[in-house]
Order: C-alpha cells, then structure tokens, then sequence
C-alpha cells in the first residue's frame, strides 16, 4: 500500500455493475499508474469489485436517525485510522472535508473536483469556499473550467492549491477502427446531455443524407428498465417516428459503448450545462472520431482545434447550428477526414492518460 487512500463518495459503486464517472475516471488514472505507486481505494461495499485493484470496503449501515454521509464517513474513519496511509484523497465531495480534517488534522488532504463547487449546496459564496479550499493541502480540478469557478475569487495563497488535471484517455484501449457512415450520442439520457437537440438536427438532415443513420448509446441509469424516464420515453417516440435511421442501443457496458466510438465517423456532444470534463469526449477524440460539441464546460479545453465546437445560446439556435455542421460533414469527406485525424492526434499528444498521472503523482509527491 502507498501512503495514499482515495475515499469515493458513499453512492458510487467500485464495480462493473453500476460504476459511474468517478469511479470510471478513478479506474482508468490507477491501472496507468505503476503499480507500486498505486493508492488504495475506499468506498461502500459492494458484491462484485473491481477484482484487478486494491479496493477496501468500508462496511456501515443506514439508520434512520443517522443522515447517510455521516455514517459513512465515521465507518471510514474507524478504517482510515488503522491504516499506515497519510494522504488522503476525496473524490467529488467537498463536503467530506471538514470532518476528515477534524479526524486527522496532521493528515495530507486532497479534494478532488469533479463538478462545479458553486453550485454544491453550502458552498456557493465565496466565505464557504474560502473556508473549504484553508482545509485541503490540494485541490485537484478536472478542468480550468471547474478550477476557476471554484477559487477565482479566492486569495492568492488559496489559489495556489489548486491545480487543474484533465481526466485523461487510455489511447491503447481507445482507438479508431474502420469507420461506419453513422452518428453517434453516447451517454445518459438527462435533459442537460442535450441529446433532444441532437435528435431534432438528425430530423433536419437525415432525410437527405439516406446512406447515413444515428446511434444514441446510453440510458438514464447505468442499467436497462421497461420504467423509462418521461424524458426518455420521449426520445424514444420520437425515433420510432423517425423511421429507420435512428436506433437507440440503451444502457450498454463500457466495452461495448468503446467499440461503438472506434467506428463511429461522427460523435456529437450536445452539452446543454457546463460540463466539466466529459469522458466521452476523451474517448471520441481517442477514437478518431470526428466530435462535434457545444462549447460548454471543459469541452473546449478537451477538444481544442481538432473537433466543431458549436456556439449557439438557445435549443433553437444549437439544433440549426449542429443541423448545418452534420450536413456540411456529411457531404465533405475530405473535411471528416482532416478532423478525424485531428482528434486522434490531439488524444496522443495532449490527452493520453499518461499525462493526466504524471500531474497527479507531482500533486501526491508534495
């Protein structure tokens, strides 16, 4: 064990079955990692972890005069306190902070940002954050997007702690193969993912474009269900009126949604929040993929020259917008062609995992 433990939020899953972005950026950074400078994993038990990483299950139970995050955490703690470890890194949850460092005040602490703080409940005003970033050694952001909503109105000493470490992309899993004339959205079907917008573009110029079809990968949960979300439910009517160009796959494993990006000629990114730092925008650039976002978030940090980044303010503007992009695309092999290439060579030379753990082995070393 090294001397460093990585504590996941109570909810995320350290499994196949179920695991989700955390866990999934968490996964990727430590099987690039040497093994000997591997941190350990902390989180909630489950049935079936990950076999081929050190994981510790931290064993608590719900009670209903107890909230959640409390039990879990002083189970954590119990753990924690029997380990040789000094460092310890939280994944996503600002909130775990104060009370570990009341735990361990001679501990090393790192908060690991995955979201924007602003908008975590008790940590929108500046005092809060102020307070927050006095207890860490490290704050560690996914992307300069998250960095600076988090402490660009921050003292200068506070803002030295932060770093930014883009997620990163494992360019040997992740590569292209021969490409198929079809469009792909892979992700969770939520509102914010903009995947609606997407499917009214598709409605404007597949019809013309008759040797191309659509794939939307991805449900609302990390599993199948017949209890489909409204949302949901009206994607899906709304493809089964569009006929047999578009096909949505549902929830599929990680394996099998890497295949589908490896051939995919097109993937479309059609944020409608500031997304921090998307993996799959990782992994389309990876898998030569021709992307085409919104610039939104930590997109265009990921994306940079080598993809469509799209500008519109409203839904209306962005499906005219992506609907013109496609189109042009899809007529110009020599354009999808050039950016194709782009993206593969950006995730080779900027976006390759192994810069993502360097950086990362710079903040655990200090």
């Amino acid at each position: 064990m090294t001397n460093t433990v990585i504590l996941l939020p109570y909810k995320e899953r350290f499994s196949p079955q179920g695991a989700g972005a955390i866990v999934s950026v968490v996964r990727d950074q430590l099987l690039a990692t040497p093994e000997e400078c591997r941190p350990t994993v902390m989180g909630s038990d489950v049935e079936k972890p990950y076999s081929d990483l050190d994981f510790l299950p931290v064993i608590w139970r719900s009670v209903w005069w107890l909230p959640k995050t409390r039990r879990y955490l002083a189970a954590a703690r119990r753990q924690l306190q029997a380990l040789p470890a000094t460092n310890i890194e939280v994944q996503g949850r600002p909130k775990y902070v104060s009370f570990l460092r009341r735990s361990f005040p001679r501990h090393r602490i790192t908060l690991y940002l995955h979201n924007n703080l602003r908008e975590v409940p008790g940590f929108a005003s500046t005092r809060a954050r102020k307070i927050l970033v006095s207890q860490v050694d490290h704050l560690v952001a996914v992307s300069d997007y998250i960095r600076d909503q988090a402490v660009d109105d921050l003292p200068e000493n506070l803002k030295q702690k932060a770093v930014t470490v883009l997620n990163g992309v494992n360019t040997d899993q992740f590569r292209p193969s021969e490409k198929e004339r079809v469009i792909r959205f892979v992700g969770r079907l939520f509102w914010e993912k903009g995947a609606h917008i997407l499917l009214d573009a598709l409605a404007l110029v597949l019809p013309e474009n008759s040797g191309w079809r659509a794939e939307f990968i991805g449900a609302t949960r990390f599993e199948n269900t017949a209890n489909l979300s409204v949302y949901e439910r009206g994607l899906v009517d709304k493809m089964e009126a569009l006929g047999h160009q578009i096909h949505a796959t549902g929830y599929v494993p990680r394996d099998v949604a890497r295949e589908k990006l490896a051939s995919a000629a097109i993937v479309v990114i059609p944020s409608l929040w500031q997304d921090p730092c998307p993996l799959v925008a990782l992994e389309a650039m990876a898998s030569g993929a021709c992307v085409v976002a919104t610039a939104r978030g930590g997109l265009p940090e990921i994306i940079g020259a080598a993809g469509v980044l799209l500008n519109g303010e409203t839904e209306s503007a962005l499906v005219n917008e992506i609907a013109v992009v496609l189109d042009e695309l899809l007529h110009s092999q020599e354009k999808l062609t050039r950016l194709q290439s782009a993206a593969r060579a950006r995730a080779e030379s900027v976006l390759k995992i192994q810069h993502t753990v360097a950086k990362l082995e710079q903040v655990r070393g200090t």
